[in-house]
């Protein structure tokens, strides 16, 4: 997505949020707004609007500030900050008004630029708000902060990041965009504590990507990004409260025929099919392709069995002579040389079954994916890899973020709290980390009344 493509979506949501933005500032006349932005400055627009209440009453027109002693304009402006440059700024700015503009406040760039403490900023407020004219963008701190988190610019110059703004966004929504910015960074993208839960711009948010990256790998201790060649799929069917069994492990069948012959063709079109050791003792499946034999073989079997305990009367023993099949194994065991472990090994080899042992995870003692990836990607030049389970297998891949696709088959029924969950604990605290991981809706398909939704990052 080009910038442009991206700084449009950006500038539509925010027009459907505020429908009229405008300053918050309070006014009447072009002068009165000069003086407002003058004093807001380093000074929140709430608290201006009740030190102008008063101001204005005492001096109604650019005449009176003109004419006033700067000790008195202090007193009423002392709130605000800075009282003694602004005050001082007020009185010269009124003269050069009288003096130069007749009391009128001029309406182009150059002239408002004459003005003490007039920069382009107050400039583009005053010839927007006043007089309808787009001859920039003003860039308060609202505006620069929120066009940095928008990788609008790199630059932290008021003036070169109007540049930049002015290049990518149409003149005619130069007015409006300085508002749009200042709201949802007054209210929604704080300076402090960002309200991320509530925002609607998480996808073009450089800011939000970052921090939620960071969170992420503190969660989730990834220390480095995968560089994974295959293409992965995730598959799994639950029921509408996201249960993949029950609590004695059922699981058979939760979808209907028809989902169950898209499992079957998805399976089909890939090069090798995965699951842990815990689907193969509770499911006993045999990993095959049954609608589609004619057109494509099975994919080769890959089970994720870091303790060897895959049942010699299994399925995928007894099939394994047809079906190649594949046992990844935590390597400790394969160097312990116990008779029991050793014998067990012949007999699988002897099924031409293939074990590979393969270093854990230090943290949880669970089988390494990247180096079960690399394996496959380099000795077997697998391309394609569907995922389907269980619920520990299906958390760990979508945890490292090690997947391209993901369907869920979606049953309407209720299993409750004490079924087997698709997804197990992500340790996720903060909605926005779970936001920050939403999903990309690519389709849904209605199988009987199931329901397949096809997910991608």
């Amino acid at each position: 997505m080009s910038i442009k493509d991206k700084a449009y979506k950006i500038l539509k949501k925010l027009k459907n949020i505020y429908k009229n933005p405008k300053t918050e500032l309070n006014y009447s006349t072009p002068f009165e707004l000069l003086v407002a932005t003058i004093l807001s400055a380093q000074c929140t627009d709430k608290r201006v609007n009740t030190v102008t209440i008063e101001l204005f009453k005492k001096y109604k027109n650019v005449y009176d500030f003109a004419k006033a002693n700067q000790k008195d304009i202090e007193k009423e402006i002392k709130s605000c900050g800075f009282f003694h440059n602004k005050a001082k700024s007020i009185i010269e700015t009124s003269k050069r008004i009288v003096d130069f503009y007749n009391g009128q406040v001029p309406d182009e760039m150059e002239e408002l630029l004459t003005l003490r403490g007039v920069a382009r900023k107050t400039a583009n407020i005053i010839l927007s708000s006043c007089f309808d004219k787009a001859q920039g963008i003003a860039v308060d701190t609202h505006v620069k902060r929120l066009s940095k988190r928008f990788c609008f610019t790199k630059s932290e110059n008021p003036d070169l990041i109007e540049k930049d703004l002015m290049n990518i966004f149409d003149r005619k929504d130069w007015n409006s965009i300085n508002y749009l910015l200042v709201n949802y960074g007054r209210y929604v993208c704080k300076a402090i504590n960002p309200r991320c839960d509530f925002c609607e711009l998480h996808e073009y948010c450089c800011h939000f990507k970052e921090k939620n990256k960071k969170e992420l790998k503190h969660i989730f201790g990834i220390e480095k990004k995968i560089d994974n060649k295959i293409f992965i799929t995730i598959k799994f069917a639950q029921s509408l409260d996201g249960k993949i069994a029950t609590k004695s492990y059922e699981s058979k069948w939760i979808s209907n025929e028809k989902c169950l012959e898209f499992a079957h063709k998805l399976r089909s079109e890939n090069d090798a099919i995965l699951v842990g050791i815990n689907t193969v003792i509770h499911d006993d499946p045999i990993l095959n392709v049954r609608f589609f034999q004619k057109n494509k073989k099975s994919p080769i079997r890959i089970i994720l069995d870091g303790n060897l305990k895959i049942p010699k009367n299994s399925k995928i023993v007894k099939t394994s002579k047809i079906i190649k099949t594949l046992i990844f194994c935590n390597v400790n065991i394969l160097k312990k040389n116990e008779i029991g472990t050793l014998k067990k090994i012949n007999e699988l080899k002897k099924n031409k079954i293939k074990i590979i042992g393969i270093k854990t995870c230090k943290k949880n003692n669970a089988l390494d994916l990247n180096e079960v990836l690399n394996y496959l990607y380099k000795k077997l030049r697998i391309k394609t890899l569907l995922v389907e389970g269980g619920g520990e297998i299906i958390t760990n891949f979508y945890k490292k973020f090690l997947f391209d696709k993901i369907f869920v088959i979606i049953n309407p029924i209720f299993i409750g709290n004490d079924g087997i969950s698709a997804i197990k604990n992500l340790n996720i605290d903060k909605i926005e980390i779970a936001k920050g991981k939403k999903l990309k809706l690519i389709g849904v398909k209605n199988f009987d009344d199931n329901f397949i939704f096809e997910l991608s990052k």
